[in-house]
């Protein structure tokens, strides 16, 4: 496109350069320029070719390989935005779904040590049916001592959630918590 210009500007002034300037001030103006500019670029080209001749390869620092890594390190995380960006999703949408990785991120190390417990500990006894209904099942917390005829308190905890939800697996905080100090734990399960 560039040398297009400049041919183009060339011919223009070998075109009105011959005529008097003060018949076309504004185009001999222009044509000036262009000549100038393609000198200038001529110029440049030869420089350019000549330095990358005599140069044969210069070393580069560690700190621009180390950018130029971690660059294209990100490149396919940043062309992913820029793609749902151009599918019209917003960063509104984005930042969302960000910070939704980033909670289970945070929440995620506590809730497996919870399943791991929960799963493979020794003191519940799961899913002993007290109904007729398939989820009328209850998980009993025991505690770590059982020595002696002395009777321990019992709690029956039944989980909120406007009868909705009732997962009995909820109450497992509560109820190991509670048989660490000497009292067993019924949790329910009444959906």
């Amino acid at each position: 496109m560039a040398s297009t210009e400049i041919a183009v500007d060339t011919i223009l002034i070998k075109e009105y350069g011959n005529e008097d300037a003060n018949q076309h001030p504004f185009l001999h103006h222009l044509t000036a320029q262009a000549a100038t500019a393609a000198a200038n670029f001529k110029r440049q080209k030869r420089h350019r070719v000549s330095r990358e001749c005599v140069l044969p390869s210069r070393r580069r620092s560690l700190g621009h390989i180390v950018s130029h890594a971690v660059a294209l390190t990100f490149l396919p995380l940043r062309l992913g935005f820029k793609f749902l960006l151009c599918l019209w999703i917003g960063y509104k949408w984005i930042a969302r779904f960000v910070s939704l990785l980033c909670y289970v991120a945070f929440i995620s190390p506590g809730l497996l040590q919870v399943a791991y417990y929960y799963i493979y500990c020794g003191q519940i006894r799961k899913n002993i049916k007290y109904g007729d209904q398939p989820r009328n099942r209850l998980d009993i917390y025991l505690p770590k001592t059982r020595h002696g005829q002395k009777p321990k308190p019992v709690v029956v905890f039944v989980t909120g959630g406007a009868w909705i939800l009732g997962n009995k697996a909820l109450g497992y905080l509560l109820g190991s918590q509670l048989s660490e100090r000497d009292i067993i734990v019924a949790c329910l399960d009444y959906r």
